[in-house]
Formats: structure tokens, C-alpha cells, sequence
């Protein structure tokens, strides 16, 4: 049996709205359109280029996507290839450290940005999805501005990340996953989908570290920022179909091909609901 409830509360006087689900109702997947419009429930995935991903995004060992096993350049399309976050989901089975988090160009790189072993093999991911390291496992010193300004430069720092939208001015629709806060079924392997609605990259990592995820990664934000989750109406009675756009396109929700996919066996309100 697996659980997820849904969220909504506010930071900085702005919205945000999340699912806490256990991690073994959590899957990644190809959608042809946008979330709000996918008959299914969760966040949207990586960026896009056309319809091919710039992001990974993978399940059971193969791209969900063409370009879902590779990170890429959102200003320069498919093919340039980069340095980006990715959240991985292993086999406990195969892999004793089955959540990990790396900074890597494609999805079973040997080593990551620090010269980390990744571990990815043909046959040991169940799951992983590419965005911007939010580097949770990281402690930041100094005034809140100095920690938020190292955040922005393990992000923006190297030149080939190209993150030149994550700056500390720059606020946006955001979306971002993240592993380790208590769930619903009282256990830390839980996943946190998480949608902002104007919100900077240093706020999200708060957001997240607060509800004690230990790793994660922020996801497409801006237009792409869709969620979508089962709520009781009222409280404890009728359960509904209900979706978030911080900031919808004007004329149609945007086709995000690849989402965040969760599919409990029980929903459940959580706070704010």
C-alpha cells in the first residue's frame, strides 16, 4: 500500500503547492502534452527543445524521451551537451545507496562533477530525472546572502552549466523534486513534488531542506510548472481531480513531455487543504 497527500501552504507570501508520496509510487514518464491535460498525477519533468529532452529522464534503465539520457544547453538546443543535477532512483536490490543525487552530462557517466562514482549500470535505475542540483547534502556559511550567494555559484559557476536564469534576482513559477522528508506512511523514503509560484533557486532549496529532503533537484520551471494530484472536498470526504499552473501560458497549458508520475494507492489531504 502506498500513500500521497497534498499540500498547500505559502512562503514569503507566495504560493506553493506539494505532494508527499511514498517513494514506491513514483515513476518517470513520457507525456505528449502537459500534466494538467495527462490523466495522471505529479509534477512536470526537464527542460525541452521541440519535443526531444534536454534533460535526463529515464525509467527502468531507458530514456522515457528521445534525449532523456543526457543533460543539454536550453540556449543552444539538443546536442550540447552539459553538466547538469540529476536525482537518481536505484535498485535497493543492486545498489546499497539507492537514492543518489550527481552532477553529470548523461545519466550512467561513470563519474560526476567532483569525480564522484555514480554507480549507474544497464541494469540498476529504476528511475531519474535531470534539472539543476539543489545540493541539499551541502551546508552553506555566513549571512543569508553569502549562503545564497555560494548556492548560486555551485550552479552558475562553471561556465558550462549555462544556469544564467538562477540568479538571485531572478523569481519564476518553479517546480522541484526532492527525497527524504518524512511521508505519510511515517518513513523517510518519500518523495516530495514540489510547485512555487514565484519563487527564486535559493528559495526552493530552502523550501525543500525545511521539509527535510536530504537531496533533490529543481525541474523546468516558468510556464512549465504544472501539478497535478488528487484533494478530499470536503476535507475527509469526496476525492477530486485538481492541478496548479503558477504561471500558465496564456492560450493553452504547455506541452512539457515528460513528467514526475505518482499513483498511490490511497490519496489523502495533508495541510492546507
Amino acid at each position: 500500500m502506498t500513500i500521497a497527500n497534498t499540500h498547500k501552504t505559502t512562503q514569503n507570501g507566495k504560493e506553493v503547492r506539494y505532494i508527499i508520496a511514498d517513494l514506491d509510487c513514483v515513476s518517470v514518464v513520457k507525456i505528449d502534452g502537459s500534466v494538467v491535460n495527462s490523466n495522471m498525477y505529479g509534477i512536470n519533468g526537464t527542460f525541452f527543445y521541440g519535443s526531444s529532452l534536454l534533460g535526463v529522464a529515464v525509467n527502468n534503465n531507458a530514456a522515457v524521451r528521445t534525449g532523456g539520457d543526457q543533460t543539454a544547453n536550453s540556449s543552444h538546443g539538443p546536442g550540447q551537451t552539459t553538466k547538469r543535477g540529476v536525482l537518481y532512483h536505484f535498485d535497493p536490490a543492486v545498489n546499497l545507496s539507492f537514492m543518489k543525487t550527481h552532477v553529470v552530462k548523461k545519466y550512467n557517466d561513470t563519474t560526476d562533477h567532483s569525480g564522484n562514482t555514480v554507480g549507474a549500470t544497464a541494469n540498476n535505475v529504476k528511475w531519474a530525472i535531470g534539472g539543476y542540483s539543489l545540493h541539499l547534502q551541502k551546508t552553506y556559511t555566513g549571512t543569508e546572502s553569502a549562503q545564497e550567494t555560494a548556492y548560486i555559484n555551485d550552479i552558475v559557476g562553471n561556465p558550462e552549466y549555462a544556469n544564467s536564469w538562477a540568479g538571485k534576482t531572478n523569481f519564476d513559477g518553479r517546480s522541484a523534486i526532492g527525497y527524504g522528508a518524512t511521508g505519510p506512511s511515517g518513513s523517510n523514503r518519500t518523495i516530495v513534488l514540489a510547485t512555487f509560484e514565484n519563487a527564486s533557486v535559493w528559495e526552493v532549496r530552502k523550501f525543500m531542506k525545511g521539509l527535510g529532503c536530504s537531496m533533490g533537484v529543481h525541474l523546468d520551471g516558468g510556464g512549465s510548472s504544472q501539478l497535478r494530484y488528487k484533494r478530499q472536498v470536503p476535507a475527509g470526504s469526496f476525492l477530486i481531480d485538481d492541478s496548479w499552473q503558477p504561471d500558465p501560458d496564456p492560450n493553452d497549458p504547455r506541452k512539457v513531455y515528460s513528467m514526475v508520475r505518482v499513483n498511490p494507492t490511497t490519496w489523502n489531504n495533508g495541510s492546507g487543504f
